[in-house]
């Protein structure tokens, strides 16, 4: 996951001191704000390539095209910071703001079939549907994708630092626990988007597509 994180430690007022700090620092703690963005990707079209050279684990010479993308997340914390004594600050989550989704989604498509042709024009309609699924599977998901974030920020605690780079360090330490905690529902929208993608391929499908066109 990708990180950003922004902190300014000076330039905040002065609170008053409690002792001891650490229940100071927790009891700055409130439901952080999480803004999950959705990245439905662009399309790119490759015509250029036979499907032996496709990039999947193993070649199937029946090939005729295929949608390649990955579901990524990245992430950037707003933290609030809290001085709670000389030279002491407390660090936490205000808002995490989630990107999910695909950087891009790569359609390959058999190069012996030409644009314009009844061959192309049918793996085209085919691949587009799963780029399709992709990407109103990852909008069906989104609900459980922002929940997930938004417990994972719950149960994040402040920190309680004296310099800027054990402020950077802490919110590093968030991200990397935030991550850590919303992974199982990223994998799992992941599986359930490999099996809506694996429905769509059955031999019955191919035959009926081969069937569109007289000659492949």
């Amino acid at each position: 996951m990708k990180t950003k994180y922004k902190i300014a430690l000076f330039s905040i007022c002065l609170l008053g001191v409690a002792d001891p700090l650490w229940a100071q620092c927790e009891s700055y703690k409130s439901t952080p704000f999480v803004q999950v963005n959705l990245n439905y990707g662009k399309i790119f079209y490759d015509n250029t390539k036979p499907n032996k050279e496709f990039p999947v684990e193993k070649y199937d010479k029946n090939v005729r095209g295929l949608t390649h993308c990955e579901l990524k997340t990245s992430a950037e914390i707003k933290p609030f910071v809290k001085t709670v004594g000389k030279g002491q600050y407390c660090v936490g989550i205000e808002k995490l703001t989630v990107t999910v989704g695909f950087p891009r989604i790569d359609i390959y498509i058999e190069k012996k079939y030409k644009p314009g042709t009844c061959n192309y024009t049918v793996v085209k309609n085919h691949e587009n549907y799963h780029a399709r699924v992709q990407q109103e599977g990852l909008k069906f998901f989104s609900g459980k994708i922002k929940k997930a974030y938004q417990l994972a920020a719950n149960s994040t605690k402040p920190r309680l630092v004296a310099t800027q780079a054990e402020a950077e360090s802490a919110l590093k330490d968030m991200l990397a626990q935030v991550s850590k905690t919303a992974q199982p529902t990223i994998s799992y929208v992941t599986e359930q988007l490999k099996i809506k993608n694996k429905a769509i391929d059955t031999e019955e499908s191919y035959i009926e597509e081969t069937k569109k066109c007289p000659k492949w």
